[in-house]
């Protein structure tokens, strides 16, 4: 029976240089980079062990917020499909948009578009009032205005929490499901989130029948349910198949 691993990536698989273990900054391999060719997240031998293990013995697929653009910054080798921006976009193996996921996505997601917009613009100019540093841009990809996400240019995880307790009334919009951690804070719609619950995107629906295990440590609501999860609590797809979720 063939096994399946839908695997997060930042803080999972990979890190920043700051959250690497100081005593493997010597044997760091760079495994993202910035636009601008730079190395961004790294992985520890032991990572690196770990990724070669579970890409020797089972279809591995990335689950990950990033788009189209930051995932192909990543340098590990993906030879499946991919999920891309909080579920949003699904890539067929040959690298090409999932067009029957696509067609149920972007009916909703246009629909949400200015409402995002009006979101991204609310976030930045509460960090401007306040003086925050926070950056807010709306994430496209494929044309589709997909989630909003708020970085603070210094990593100052308190300048974050001040702008999500001054939109708290966010975390209770049943459109929309806010994720935060130390390093961003994202407001996703809920759309796909429903339309997963429903169905399940080819490439995906056919892999039900193997064994299925989900290594992640960041909440991203993504519609498949696993039949073994290793991770602590606060995993994506610990969240993803929550009862409550399905």
């Amino acid at each position: 029976m063939q096994t399946y691993v839908f695997l997060d990536l930042d803080n999972t698989i990979f890190q920043t240089r700051g959250k690497c273990p100081p005593e493997e900054a010597l044997s760091l391999i760079p495994a993202a980079f910035h636009r601008d060719g730079s190395p961004l997240s790294f992985m520890s031998p032991r990572q690196r062990q770990l990724f070669e293990w579970l890409s020797a013995a089972a279809t591995v697929i990335p689950v990950t917020a990033r788009n189209e653009s930051a995932f192909h910054r990543v340098t590990l080798p993906f030879r499946h499909a991919v999920i891309l921006d909080f579920g949003g976009v699904v890539l067929l193996p040959d690298g090409q948009l999932d067009e029957q996921w696509d067609d149920q996505i972007r009916p909703m997601v246009s629909l949400l578009g200015n409402e995002l917009t009006r979101i991204q613009e609310a976030l930045q100019a509460t960090s401007d009032s306040l003086s925050l540093g926070v950056r807010v841009r709306v994430i496209c990809d494929f044309d589709l205005q997909l989630y909003v996400v708020a970085k603070q240019v210094d990593g100052d995880v308190d300048a974050l929490r001040q702008v999500m307790e001054q939109h708290a009334a966010l975390a209770h919009d049943e459109r929309f499901f806010v994720h935060f951690n130390d390093n961003n804070l994202s407001v996703v719609a809920l759309s796909w989130k429903t339309a997963g619950c429903r169905t399940c995107p080819e490439p995906l629906c056919r892999w039900r029948a193997g064994v299925d295990a989900g290594f992640g440590r960041q909440p991203l609501r993504r519609r498949v349910s696993c039949n073994m999860r290793l991770r602590d609590d606060a995993s994506q797809l610990a969240i993803a198949a929550s009862p409550a979720d399905v």
